[in-house]
């Protein structure tokens, strides 16, 4: 078996994006911080010292060649934090994009095909629970299309004085929606 090429695809390129850029920004900053530290310790420490003006010149002239590297190393380290920042992203929003399209579907009416999520996708705990609950669901929907099944089966080939157990079915069906549709489950916008 031969391994498929991966590609690198932005699935949430607004979120993405934006997390990476972030993620890169604060490497950059995080770095010329250190940097400035790092200057301004040499600073106090140069002029705590007795040197000749000749060493003196000689050492600003490398503190600016150091700037300039120190300046260049806070870049690169932004820019491999930034491709970091993607990859992470990408584990994030690979499956959030994935529970977005299964809750879209389900607003429609239909169950949506379900996969697996990648090694390294984030938020597992809460993919796994979802499909879950998406197979309870279209569970309990072809138990319920079974019973009506019946219930119709019954009414059309039964005996008029049969037909009350059928009836009862059906009640108890309409209940069973009529109490899930009315339920609420812990308190909106918090967690139960």
């Amino acid at each position: 078996m031969t391994k498929s090429k991966r590609h690198l695809v932005l699935v949430d390129p607004s979120f993405q994006l934006r997390y990476a850029f972030v993620l890169g920004l604060s490497g950059v900053l995080a770095g010329l911080g250190c940097a400035a530290g790092l200057f301004e310790i040499n600073r106090r420490a140069r002029m705590d010292l007795a040197l000749p003006p000749g060493v003196l010149k000689e050492l600003t002239a490398q503190d600016a060649n150091l700037l300039w590297a120190a300046i260049l190393l806070a870049a690169l380290g932004g820019g491999l934090l930034l491709a970091v920042g993607i990859v992470l992203s990408l584990r994030m929003a690979g499956p959030v994009y994935a529970l977005s399209q299964y809750a879209s579907a389900l607003a429609q009416g239909y169950y949506p095909p379900t996969r697996n999520l990648r090694d390294g996708d984030q938020f597992r705990e809460l993919f796994d629970v979802f499909v879950k609950a998406i197979e309870a669901l279209r569970a309990k929907d072809v138990e319920e299309v079974q019973k009506i099944d019946g219930v119709i089966h019954q009414l059309e080939h039964g005996k008029w004085d049969e037909r009350a157990p059928s009836v009862e079915t059906l009640k108890a069906l309409v209940q069973r929606k009529r109490e899930a549709t009315l339920r609420v489950v812990g308190k909106p916008g918090g967690r139960s």
